[in-house]
């Protein structure tokens, strides 16, 4: 676009009092100019309030620049309810936004444990790492699943997109990806060998619909009333693809144990806010494109951080 053009319509949005898109538009230019300024070289940058790499080659780091990400809600909230002595589990961890952002946040004292199937992205999480001076981050290649084993994978070609990286692909999908047999873990054996001496105050999962698995292999403690935090992706159409539903997620927090809560991700309704509610159980999940699940643990021990997180939800 001209320069003439870019500023007719910086004059147009001005006269339509339209500031929003405005800023978008402000925050794309600059995110592009950084990008020629660094070429190729990847560089570190803000987005969603946090420290971040990113990497000029790789499209979803690029996308993370240009438009910043739609996760704020979920990392103040790790903010607020993680403390120094904690750690921090992200299975599914792709380019870092949680790993990292935690692991800035906290100068050190939290723990990361990154998870991450894709050889790739693990190495860039390592270098990612290095340039943002965390040294309390540790980033392992491996598939989270129920049990110790191999698993056949379909990884992103080089240059596209690792959003939808799984271990299962539907024909049509499976063209656009490389099968690869990756070693497969459980968290509990994860924890023991990395974490030995820590229990984590929060875990992440996001791990393209074998999310159940990743659950079946959790530590028994973990899923108790005095356990960690839980994030938990649920997107119907891929955990279909695993031969899942829905309901295996949600059966590992019972209500005994867990307070649970629905945060819907991109919703179908126009102008409709991405706003947690609370887990019913007639809850339908139409109404979004995936949603995250929030479980938080209910037991005493968990008091004082349920009350700084009190006026997050509704």
């Amino acid at each position: 676009m001209s320069l003439y053009r870019k500023l007719r319509t910086v004059a147009q949005l001005l006269a339509r009092r339209d500031f929003s898109t405005l800023l978008r538009q402000w925050k794309y230019n600059k995110g592009q100019f950084i990008l020629r300024r660094h070429g190729s070289t990847p560089f570190v940058h803000h987005a969603a309030g946090h420290r971040l790499v990113c990497f000029p080659d790789h499209p979803d780091s690029v996308t993370q620049l240009l438009e910043g990400g739609d996760d704020q809600w979920e990392l103040t909230l790790l903010r607020r309810w993680l403390q120094p002595g904690d750690a921090f589990v992200d299975a599914g961890a792709n380019l870092g936004l949680y790993a990292h952002a935690v692991a800035g946040h906290f100068h050190g004292k939290v723990p990361v444990l990154a998870l991450e199937a894709s050889p790739d992205l693990v190495a860039r999480l390592k270098l990612g790492a290095a340039l943002l001076g965390e040294e309390n981050l540790q980033a392992v290649q491996v598939a989270v699943g129920a049990e110790p084993g191999e698993v056949e994978f379909f990884l992103a070609r080089p240059g596209e997109t690792t959003v939808s990286q799984s271990m299962r692909m539907t024909a049509a999908e499976a063209g656009g990806y490389e099968r690869h047999r990756l070693p497969m873990r459980p968290l509990a054996a994860l924890a023991a060998q990395y974490l030995p001496a820590l229990r984590p105050g929060a875990v992440k999962i996001d791990v393209e619909g074998a999310e159940p698995l990743a659950l079946r292999g959790a530590p028994l403690d973990w899923l108790g009333a005095n356990g960690p935090l839980w994030l938990v992706e649920i997107n119907l159409p891929v955990l279909a693809r695993m031969g899942f539903r829905a309901e295996d997620v949600l059966r590992q927090f019972p209500a005994t144990a867990f307070a649970c809560w629905i945060l819907p991700k991109y919703p179908l309704a126009a102008g409709m806010p991405e706003r947690p509610r609370r887990l019913q159980a007639d809850e339908a999940l139409q109404d979004a494109r995936f949603y995250n699940l929030i479980a938080v643990p209910a037991g005493a021990a968990a008091a004082p951080r349920r009350a700084r997180i009190r006026d997050l939800f509704p």
